[in-house]
């Protein structure tokens, strides 16, 4: 089942080296990094303050209005039924400490920053060199030798 994420939107930015970044660009790039999640859905959370509301809306991203952004958090995860796959992204300890209690879990935003982890293909098991002539003779030897060995 895919996994839904509630980010914590200035929490991350200011806990990572966004913050480096002008504040639209910042929200910009995070919302960018959300989006490699698919096919995991997330939902990237700002404070909304008039001033800060982008004229365009960013897909992925909800600016609150009059309400935290800890606050909206909170709340969507109360209304929700199956808390099992929803993942906060924040490093707000109380935040995280309620959402948790109430069956979230709870991602640092570093680790989110980093990307999904996918499960990789395993390796294939190198392919042995053949084996010369030589070779052949001296391991069939050997098996021969165990085989009699053992069967006297």
């Amino acid at each position: 089942m895919a996994k839904l994420y509630l980010v914590d939107g200035y929490n991350v930015i200011f806990s990572s080296d966004l913050v480096h970044l002008p504040m639209e660009r910042a929200r910009e790039a995070l919302v960018e990094i959300a989006r490699t999640y698919a096919p995991d859905r997330v939902l990237v959370v700002f404070d909304g303050k008039r001033e800060v509301i982008p004229p365009e809306p960013l897909k992925g991203a909800i600016f609150t209005k009059g309400e935290s952004a800890d606050e909206y958090i909170k709340a969507f995860v109360e209304r929700r039924r199956d808390r099992s796959n929803l993942v906060v992204v924040t490093r707000d300890k109380s935040l995280a400490g309620y959402v948790r209690h109430l069956g979230a879990r709870i991602m640092d935003p570093k680790a989110f920053l980093a990307g999904p982890s996918r499960p990789s293909k395993p390796a294939s098991p190198p392919e042995k060199p053949p084996l010369s002539p030589d070779q052949e003779k001296q391991l069939i030897e050997e098996l021969l030798r165990a085989w009699r060995k053992g069967n006297r």
